[in-house]
């Protein structure tokens, strides 16, 4: 139980961490007028912590997740793993390096169109599980799914791209915190409750 418990604590940290990270990040670029190293940096290193996150929060919500939870963990996670494989060459073009035939190879096309879209359905069915398990918290999740949507808009905004994402990144980075508090908060009460009970 305790390294259960643990576990739960971690990734509730993570999900805190992550939601700073994904705020701080977009914030930079927009305030520097165009993507930075550093700002893709830093969501580089937002997303390996997400992934624990979504772990997080599927542990949390235990048995109530079913199909719409689950599917949502892992699309969030393979989502989440391609955006961090995409953000490191696009660091590398940051620098200068010539990284156009990395992305346009015939086989890294369709996984550079198609990781987002499964981080961004991964996000959104997280989100709708969390509202319908009220399990973890409604706001939490809302400001998820609604960082979600608006940040995917950002890709449309032409010329307001950087603010739109920097909204919809602030959005979700709250709502990972909320939820993390709340993750934690869960593993300190079992933790109670063992204690309790021996």
């Amino acid at each position: 139980m305790n390294r259960s418990n643990n576990s739960l604590k971690f990734s509730g940290w993570m999900s805190i961490i992550g939601g700073i990270l994904l705020g701080a990040a977009h914030s930079i670029d927009y305030f520097a007028s165009q993507e930075t190293l550093s700002g893709k940096g830093i969501v580089f290193l937002a997303h390996i912590v997400l992934v624990f996150a979504f772990f997080g929060i599927h542990a949390a919500q235990a048995d109530k997740n079913r199909v719409l939870g689950t599917l949502g963990l892992i699309l969030g996670v393979i989502g989440s793993m391609i955006v961090t494989a995409i953000i490191f060459v696009e660091m590398a073009s940051v620098t200068g390096v010539q990284t156009k035939q990395v992305l346009t190879a015939s086989l890294n096309g369709p996984i550079q169109s198609y990781g987002p879209l499964l981080f961004v359905l991964g996000m959104i069915l997280v989100s709708l599980s969390i509202l319908r398990n009220k399990v973890l918290s409604y706001w939490g999740a809302a400001l998820l799914l609604v960082g979600t949507v608006i940040f995917a808009l950002g890709t449309i905004a032409g010329s307001g791209e950087l603010l739109i994402t920097m909204i919809g990144s602030i959005f979700k980075g709250i709502g990972f915190i909320v939820l993390g508090y709340q993750i934690g908060l869960t593993a300190t009460h079992q933790q109670d409750n063992s204690a309790s009970l021996n």
